[in-house]
């Protein structure tokens, strides 16, 4: 068995949950999180080898992410952005504003 590529480990009022996968968004698919075991806030962290990603949500968004595979791939997708290794570095140079302008 070949090791997941990525961790999601999700905590809510002190209770942890971990999982992993290929992908985010398969991490998030092993979850059985149900609409009662989500009570409050929570973080999702993501990790990829050295990196890691903590996100803070609350309740509502939880639940929906947990219960409806649209959104949670949408999530994923927007958690890959922040776990890529060259995210801060990986702006368009036209973008960019030089000194003085």
């Amino acid at each position: 068995m070949t090791k997941p590529k990525y961790k999601v480990v999700v905590k809510i009022l002190g209770e942890r949950w971990e999982r992993g996968g290929s992908s985010i968004e398969s991490a998030l698919n092993k979850f059985k999180l149900g609409f009662v075991d989500i009570k409050g806030k929570g973080t999702l962290t993501v990790y990829k080898g050295k990196s890691k990603h903590v996100h803070l949500y609350n309740a509502i968004k939880l639940r929906r992410i947990f219960s409806n595979k649209i959104i949670r791939a949408h999530e994923a997708k927007s958690l890959g952005w922040f776990i890529q290794e060259n995210y801060k570095t990986n702006i368009p140079k036209d973008i960019v504003r030089k000194e003085g302008e």
